[in-house]
């Protein structure tokens, strides 16, 4: 990760958009970024789970809809749901 990457936890989530359709960052680095932040916090606590690849998968899918210029406002930006949500496939 180049040292502009770094900071990718402190971007808006409009500035995280906007770097992914600029092409600063790709979805999978935005996602590899903010797993690893959570593996570096593992002892706060925040998430039950991850899901690593299925996250990662999910990045690829948007860096290729984004490629396409088929993509969502929102498309590759990192997002955490909170337990209250009901997931398939996934611990809730």
């Amino acid at each position: 990760m180049t040292q502009a990457h770094q900071d990718l936890h402190d971007l808006s989530v409009a500035q995280l958009a906007a770097g992914l359709r600029a092409r600063t960052f790709s979805a999978v680095e935005a996602a590899q970024h903010f797993l690893q932040r959570l593996k570096t916090h593992a002892d706060l606590g925040v998430l039950l789970d991850s899901s690593e690849d299925v996250t990662l998968a999910q990045a690829r899918a948007a860096d290729a809809r984004l490629a396409a210029g088929s993509a969502g406002l929102l498309e590759g930006v990192p997002l955490a749901h909170k337990d209250i949500f009901a997931t398939k496939d996934l611990v809730t």
